[in-house]
């Protein structure tokens, strides 16, 4: 709908021919509905899709807003909460219970729902790509002209291109609940969070 196989270029660079692009579509084809539903929630969710053209791009400023990438800056705006380090900061929106420390200025980067939606399907699509499914069980791939990439260097991608997404994830639920939460009555999205190296959060 939003994203195609050939469209995982550059940052989220997926090698590809025709049977892997097929497979790749079929991640994106099942993943995008579960991130969006969770990242409105199911009412405003489907006030999303009926907003769509023809080309998925919305038409009503409300969701052209979150839809695009913004970079805003809140401060003392008692709507986020933070777990962890500087490093790996966890944000929460008010309606999941949060608040953000008295003074502390805070800067959201939303990189758009499209680039948001990249970064979570790369990172499922990668992590599966050293095993195939076979009647006898998983497998792990083996490529003769090549050495596969290294563990650490995998997993390190897929952490990097996960955060990216849930950066972005968080800053649109933040600038739906904060900062613009009287355009977004129906909100009921769900809150995730950033994760270390490995997936340990």
């Amino acid at each position: 709908m939003f994203v195609a196989a050939n469209e995982f270029t550059g940052v989220y660079k997926v090698s590809q021919n025709q049977f892997t692009a097929a497979e790749l579509q079929l991640y994106i084809n099942e993943a995008e509905t579960d991130i969006l539903v969770n990242l409105f929630g199911a009412d405003l969710y489907k006030l999303f899709i009926a907003d769509l053209d023809g080309n998925f791009v919305p038409q009503s400023a409300r969701f052209i807003a979150v839809f695009n990438s913004f970079v805003e800056q809140a401060t003392n705006s008692g709507n986020i909460f933070y777990v962890g380090s500087s490093f790996d900061p966890i944000v929460y929106p008010s309606v999941h219970g949060g608040s953000i420390p008295k003074n502390r200025k805070t800067n959201f980067v939303s990189y758009g729902i499209k680039d948001m939606l990249k970064g979570f399907i790369y990172n499922l699509y990668t992590a599966d790509q050293d095993n195939q499914t076979t009647p006898t069980g998983n497998k792990t791939r083996e490529n003769d002209a090549s050495k596969t990439t290294g563990a650490f260097l995998r997993v390190q991608r897929a952490t990097k291109s996960y955060n990216r997404a849930v950066q972005t994830y968080q800053a649109i639920q933040w600038y739906m609940t904060d900062e613009h939460k009287e355009d977004y009555p129906e909100f009921n999205g769900t809150a995730t969070k950033q994760i270390l190296f490995g997936g340990i959060v």
